[in-house]
């Protein structure tokens, strides 16, 4: 019961970010001019929903409708959401057009430590399951969207190296 708790939560918790990564991507591109990058980006954004789908599919198969939608506002008041979303999310606006690249940079780096910290550290949970012989199917999953968020990372730091040698 305890672990199922945990599973709950913690697919809750991926589902309430996802939305904070997809406008994260939104404002990343918005500094971007190569072409390439723009059509990456959609791309990524593309896969933000269809991992969005499958932590609602992991949700779904271990509770009901009632609990899910209490477990989507669990997250909301917490001051750990919001500190992290406001990161995410956060737009200088008068930063932004007199230093659009440090902009940038601060953003790049609120990404990776996103993507690089808190979802493979949550990833762990559902590996750990895997090793024990549960949720097999589950683990497989979590897998490619492991996969997707490490080419995510290999994108960010591209763009971040590139940016921070713009400066020089």
């Amino acid at each position: 019961m305890m672990k199922e708790k945990h599973l709950i939560k913690l697919s809750g918790c991926l589902l309430s970010w996802t939305v904070c990564r997809q406008i994260s991507l939104q404002k990343v591109s918005e500094y971007l001019t190569d072409s390439s990058l723009s059509a990456l980006m959609s791309v990524l954004a593309f896969q933000e929903v269809v991992h969005n789908e499958s932590y609602t599919y992991v949700l779904s198969s271990v509770t009901d409708g009632d609990t899910q939608e209490k477990v989507f506002e669990y997250w909301k008041p917490t001051k750990y959401y919001w500190s992290v979303t406001s990161l995410l999310q956060m737009d200088i606006p008068i930063l932004r057009k007199i230093q659009p690249r440090k902009t940038l940079s601060v953003r790049l780096y609120m990404t990776l430590f996103w993507k690089g910290y808190f979802l493979l550290l949550r990833f762990a949970f559902f590996y750990n399951l895997a090793r024990n012989e549960k949720m097999l199917g589950t683990s497989k999953m979590i897998n490619f969207i492991n996969r997707d968020e490490q080419i995510h990372v290999n994108l960010f730091v591209h763009i971040l190296k590139e940016t921070l040698q713009e400066k020089s």
